[in-house]
């Protein structure tokens, strides 16, 4: 099998539930390729060194970079230190192609080192920051070459490939996220008193996800007398903020805050719910959006991106990012959700976003890129 090195956030013992998506990616492919993740780390701060642990099918590298302590030059330490150490495992790992997932990920030290060892380089791109990342002053200049010089470019969404092609003549091809569906299936709900929504996302000072949007969505049903609960699973800085919110609205007893679920735990929070809601700004692809349609709940989204290409009437209700128009979507979805099929809910995404659609996609991808780079042209497209 060929040698496929993933350089890219992972989930940790710290923070198991950040980047799960990678991990499913992986897992995904572990049966198909000799997969090692790389990824970076300085929570060991007195030493500089390598770190490799077997996994269930696949290698972890960790780079470990000891954290100086001082603003101003720790990133530029630390991105030394990666690209010292990101070359010695490249040149001891010989991989047949590595993909970097962020552009910001130290996308051009892996470039860098895979133009200088003859390795075709594939960037993988997720967020919706790009353009942000491609005018700073520091990082927009290196990213650029990283973009330009990639044997492919990949986007998680049409609509994110579209914000990608206005900061570059390549072409960008649509890989979606991946969900496990094994894990996120759906499971039998004892129905509650009140209709229960769910809504995941961190919880953020710039409120990315619209945790306050939602919330006052939810204060105008209250004021209409509907009956509710809804739970709100994740945490950040504004958590504080927002249960103070609730109460100014008076929907505390309605709306509860569950704090970080760990992937494995997710499943469970979601099969107890009548259907998901995303109040998200920018989704690029909505991975939790999608979990939970895997569970077979219908969703109300705001138009924010991903979402849009596949919330279809038979999954749900899109609507405008406002109070009042995320408000008269819930009341509808409170009248409707039973109406909706789980199964073609589901169904959607075991075509389009299951582990065995990827791998197959994925399969295909890397080996047309391997080829076409052995074969003299180093870029795919």
């Amino acid at each position: 099998m060929r040698k496929v090195f993933i350089f890219s956030e992972f989930p940790s013992e710290k923070d198991p539930a950040a980047f799960s998506y990678i991990r499913h990616r992986v897992e995904a492919l572990k049966h198909r390729f000799h997969v090692t993740v790389v990824t970076v780390s300085r929570e060991r701060p007195n030493k500089n060194t390598v770190v490799t642990e077997q996994a269930d099918g696949y290698r972890v590298i960790t780079l470990m970079v000891k954290d100086l302590g001082i603003s101003r030059v720790r990133f530029f330490y630390t991105e030394y230190m990666v690209n010292r150490l990101l070359k010695s495992v490249l040149k001891d790992g010989k991989p047949d192609l590595l993909e970097t997932h962020f552009c910001d990920f130290y996308s051009w030290l892996a470039f860098r080192q895979c133009t200088s060892l003859g390795i075709p380089f594939v960037l993988s791109e997720h967020a919706s920051y790009v353009g942000k990342k491609m005018k700073h002053a520091y990082f927009g200049p290196k990213i650029r070459r990283a973009y330009e010089g990639a044997a492919e470019i990949t986007a998680v969404s049409e609509f994110l490939a579209g914000r990608m092609q206005k900061h570059t003549k390549r072409t960008i091809q649509v890989i979606p996220n991946i969900v496990d569906t094994e894990r996120f299936s759906p499971a039998r709900r004892v129905p509650g008193p009140f209709p229960h929504m769910i809504s995941v996302g961190v919880l953020d000072e710039k409120d990315k996800k619209g945790i306050r949007l939602l919330l006052g969505a939810l204060r105008r049903l209250e004021e209409k007398g509907h009956l509710f609960t809804c739970d709100i699973v994740g945490d950040g800085p504004d958590r504080l903020a927002l249960q103070r919110l609730c109460k100014t609205y008076g929907i505390s007893k309605a709306v509860r805050f569950k704090g970080a679920v760990p992937n494995d735990k997710l499943p469970a929070v979601l099969n107890r719910s009548d259907f998901f809601v995303s109040a998200s700004r920018v989704e690029t692809f909505g991975v939790a959006i999608v979990e939970g349609m895997s569970c077979g709940l219908p969703v109300v989204s705001t138009k924010s991106g991903g979402p849009e290409e596949y919330v279809t009437k038979e999954i749900g209700i899109l609507c405008g990012h406002s109070e009042q128009k995320l408000a008269a979507a819930l009341e509808k979805m409170i009248r409707t959700s039973g109406t909706y099929n789980r199964s073609t809910i589901r169904q959607l995404v075991l075509e389009r976003f299951s582990g065995a659609v990827y791998e197959k996609r994925k399969t295909a991808f890397y080996e047309h890129v391997i080829s076409t780079y052995r074969a003299g042209g180093k870029k795919a497209t």
